[in-house]
């Protein structure tokens, strides 16, 4: 029994020690096969795409002119106002 729960520290720190050198490994290494972090010239099909809409977007314009219909002026406010009212119970589980 003894012999049993000897193994089995032994395994436990074993394991414990490769992971923390995998982890350091994995945290600390560097690759050397990343692509350098450089932008290019070359745009892609949807940045092509992105830089057209926007051109078209600048030259947008609205029709202001509804804004100062007799139609538009005529409407009402039917809102409801909404008045305050007393905050609840500062801990809603505790005990009456």
């Amino acid at each position: 029994m003894n012999n049993q729960s000897f193994t089995t520290s032994i395994v436990t720190f074993v394991a414990i020690i490769a992971v923390l050198v995998l982890g350091y490994f994995y945290l600390t290494g560097t690759s050397a096969t990343a692509p350098p972090l450089t932008t290019s010239n070359i745009l892609s099909v949807s940045g092509i795409r992105v830089q057209s809409l926007s051109s078209q977007l600048t030259s947008l314009t609205f029709d202001t002119g509804i804004l100062s219909d007799a139609r538009f002026v005529a409407l009402k406010d039917i809102a409801i106002p909404i008045f305050p009212q007393s905050v609840g119970r500062s801990d809603p589980f505790a005990p009456i």
